[in-house]
């Protein structure tokens, strides 16, 4: 059980109409440099916003299974961690980019704060290896997690996914694809501003309102075409989760939804975490004043993502038998 599952969760959103000084002044900052905005999302060169590279107890490069085939992995182990939970991460980066080395910053803090092992998926990405690659990667690795948990020393009663962006899509689907699959029963998902509606154009006033704020509408279908070969139904439950029946949803584990104000894709993401609420899962919601998407990664100029982070923390810690 988790405090999340038996407490009444918030659901935050407030609106403010500005974006936070500190966001602002970056955004100009990368224009001035002439920084294309969907180049932040999932970029292995964030490292001078995550903020410094913090030192963690053990850090091991292995492989996981994949749908396929053995894929790679990143296990952090901070400090004074004991036999426990384990959150799988699936990194952001529009299903095209990222990896291993794009969120190393921020989950290496995360886990220093969590005190709890962090298990970084290096799922396969598109145009080289489109739909439903990812989704079947990150369903063979929790798979392995499970399978895998007490010979690493930690609790395969307590395992939990994650993803930020693209990521946060797969994180949720992967957690749909174990249900299903009776893999294991998932403790507690954590879906930072995921992609959740992957219909082309503007279909939420938010990215009518926020077009060009990191992630731009024309790169975003761009992304997307190349992850969805042409035939697939883009409203089906494993491509968008927010447009999934109620009956799809159920029995998901209970959630952590964050999003931000400026985001584009933030509508979709706040419509998903309604859905899971009115399919019986506990849900919790928080959207960031003033904020923008990539947010999580930019824990170095922004005070917001060093929040962030420490919401995350507090989130699995309260994972418990």
């Amino acid at each position: 059980m988790t405090d999340m599952q038996e407490a009444t969760l918030p659901w935050f959103t407030p609106e403010t109409g500005q974006l936070a000084p500190a966001a602002a002044t970056l955004l100009d900052f990368m224009r001035s440099r002439g920084a294309a905005p969907a180049s932040v999302d999932g970029s292995a060169s964030k490292g001078n916003l995550s903020g410094r590279s913090e030192p963690v107890d053990h850090v091991e490069d292995m492989q996981v299974d994949g749908a396929e085939a053995p894929i790679g992995a990143r296990l952090y182990r901070p400090a004074g961690h004991q036999a426990g939970p384990l959150l799988l991460w699936f990194h952001g980066g529009g299903f095209v980019a990222g990896g291993l080395h794009s969120h190393d910053f921020p989950l290496r803090a995360l886990a220093n704060r969590a005190s709890r092992a962090i298990l970084a998926v290096d799922y396969r990405l598109a145009p080289a290896h489109p739909f439903p690659a990812a989704i079947r990667d990150a369903a063979g690795s929790i798979e392995w997690a499970f399978t895998h948990a007490a010979s690493l020393g930690l609790d395969p009663g307590r395992i939990m996914v994650g993803g930020d962006s693209a990521g946060g899509n797969i994180a949720t689907v992967g957690a749909m694809l174990a249900r299903d699959q009776g893999a294991g029963s998932i403790a507690l998902q954590i879906l930072v501003y995921p992609d959740a509606d992957a219909r082309a154009g503007f279909n939420h006033p938010s990215w009518s309102e926020h077009d060009g704020l990191v992630l731009d509408r024309v790169g975003k279908d761009a992304s997307l075409d190349q992850y969805l070969p042409a035939g697939i139904d883009r409203t089906q439950p494993h491509v968008s989760p927010a447009l999934a029946p109620l009956q799809a949803l159920h029995g998901l584990p209970a959630a952590l939804i964050v999003t931000a104000e400026f985001d584009p894709q933030r509508d979709e993401a706040e419509l998903y975490a309604a859905r899971l609420r009115q399919a019986g899962v506990r849900v919790a919601l928080t959207r960031y004043p003033g904020m923008i998407h990539g947010f999580f990664q930019m824990a170095g100029v922004l005070k917001e993502g060093r929040v962030l982070i420490d919401q995350m923390a507090t989130a699995i810690g309260s994972i418990r038998r």
